[in-house]
């Protein structure tokens, strides 16, 4: 009879340890997801987080003068990156928002313009827009 209780007591002393270990691991597992990125690269570029309205660049000014719509399902833009190409190579790296409190990055559904200094002058050929290294959208740049 004793057997027979101590068997018991160590089959729900065993479930209980299984069930606890199941929990502690599932909340380990949760809070890993709760602390990733709340979007991918790839989920940023299927949303079309930015559209480029018009991208040129002013000999005037020597400025790029680059008109961007955020889309209104636009989260997470905190901050730009603007990287112009010249001669087929990044020739500048501009950034806006969290590392530059002169320049606001749009909200969601917002259309904003940004003047972009520019030392290449009219080398400019191209500028893309990232965020965290990844590419968002990109532009040819003509003269104004």
């Amino acid at each position: 009879m004793s057997n027979l209780i101590f068997s018991v007591f160590l089959i729900l002393l065993g479930t209980a340890i299984i069930a606890t270990l199941f929990l502690i691991i599932n909340t380990l597992i949760t809070e890993k997801v709760d602390l990733s990125p709340d979007s991918s690269c790839l989920q940023l570029r299927l949303n079309n987080q930015l559209e480029v309205k018009s991208s040129c660049y002013n000999q005037n000014t020597n400025q790029i003068e680059l008109t961007l719509k955020a889309s209104t399902n636009s989260k997470n833009l905190n901050s730009l990156e603007f990287n112009i190409v010249s001669n087929n190579k990044i020739s500048q790296k501009l950034s806006c928002g969290l590392t530059c409190s002169q320049c606001q990055v749009q909200e969601a559904g917002e259309t904003k313009t940004y003047f972009l200094p520019s030392s290449q002058e009219s080398n400019v050929k191209e500028i893309f827009i990232s965020q965290n290294n990844c590419e968002l959208t990109r532009s040819i740049v003509n003269i104004c």
